[in-house]
């Protein structure tokens, strides 16, 4: 495994983590909207280094060998997507002033990145490794 795709993981890992306490019945609206804010540096940058690291790489070394599929392309597009809505999210939920839209926002940024994270795992990290094999 190439040291870059290891390191996702194991931020993947705090990332899901995170998630799993966030979608617990167990935290008030206020303790969730705290958690997710000490959880925003991790995560943003995280996001980023996938965009910069993996995605513009990748896309760019399949499209060179032919084998840019256009399902890959679309998952790619989703990537970008869910990295957006997670920039809005933080910036729309900077202060709790209704709690009933945070918490129907931060379900669907959890489901996000759970699926985003998914989907790079099965789809990405394997093609990633495919592609860069012999520069590991």
């Amino acid at each position: 495994m190439s040291k870059l795709i290891d390191e996702f993981k194991k931020e993947h890992k705090i990332v899901l983590d995170a998630i799993l306490k966030l979608t617990s019945k167990e935290f008030t609206a206020k303790e969730k909207h705290k958690k997710i804010f000490e959880l925003k540096p991790v995560l943003i940058e995280h996001l980023l280094k996938e965009n910069d690291e993996l995605y513009g790489p990748l896309l760019d070394g399949l499209k060179n060998i032919g084998r840019l599929s256009e399902e890959c392309h679309m998952l790619s597009s989703s990537m970008v997507e869910t990295t957006n809505f997670v920039l809005g999210f933080y910036d729309d939920h900077k202060s709790l002033t209704d709690e009933d839209k945070f918490l129907d926002d931060l379900n669907k940024f959890c489901l996000d990145l759970s699926i985003r994270i998914a989907e790079e795992e099965n789809n990405f990290f394997t093609e990633y490794e495919k592609l860069f094999d012999d520069e590991l």
